[in-house]
């Protein structure tokens, strides 16, 4: 019996997802609808859209070039994020049982709580520290495109609580920090119903 062609679950790459998504999805994948790493990307990608197909058409050429490489930057982001990366212990009542949540997993987490802040557009994310060993320190560095129009210091107050509360709610992990840099602004309200084009 041969062994099924493709990549294995969990490890599409962003291109791929891409093309998938570029084709609404069809003819449907199973094994992509099926796995967690693919529909994080999947979800991460049509955000990311949202933002950047308004943002072209308004400015047309000019603006082109700049989002083209924006949006590449995050992509590249996305790829190596979206990797299983390491082991992440979870405590369970039975010593005989072992419980693990993979890096790459409460990367997306955070992700997808981060996009869900309005005003916020996530760009990178990344744990350092020993997350392999219970209760070894560990910071979250992330950085993020905001609505211009919003205010700054209200928006990293409110994803950092987000954050937080999903770290907490989600992992066992014992964070020392959550760094936020505020990489980029951008001129689209990308979570009202249909993009606000400003300016």
């Amino acid at each position: 019996m041969s062994e099924p062609s493709g990549p294995p679950r969990d490890e599409y790459p962003v291109e791929q997802l891409t093309d998938y998504l570029d084709r609404g999805r069809t003819p449907r994948d199973p094994q992509i609808e099926s796995s967690p790493q693919a529909q994080m990307v999947l979800a991460a990608l049509a955000r990311l859209r949202s933002l950047s197909v308004p943002l072209i058409e308004r400015d047309g050429e000019l603006s082109a070039p700049l989002a083209q490489g924006w949006i590449a930057t995050i992509l590249s982001r996305l790829g190596t994020e979206s990797r299983a990366g390491r082991m992440i212990p979870l405590s369970h009542p039975d010593p005989a049982v072992q419980l693990h949540v993979t890096e790459g997993a409460v990367r997306g987490l955070l992700r997808t709580v981060g996009d869900a802040v309005p005003g916020v557009l996530m760009i990178s994310c990344s744990l350092a520290g020993e997350v392999t060993v219970p209760g070894a320190l560990v910071t979250v560095n992330v950085a993020v495109s905001v609505y211009w129009r919003e205010s700054i210091p209200s928006l990293i107050h409110l994803l950092r609580d987000a954050l937080s509360r999903s770290l907490v709610d989600h992992t066992e992990l014992h964070v020392a920090a959550i760094n936020i840099t505020v990489a980029d602004a951008h001129a689209i309200d990308v979570h009202s119903r249909e993009a606000r084009l400003d300016g």
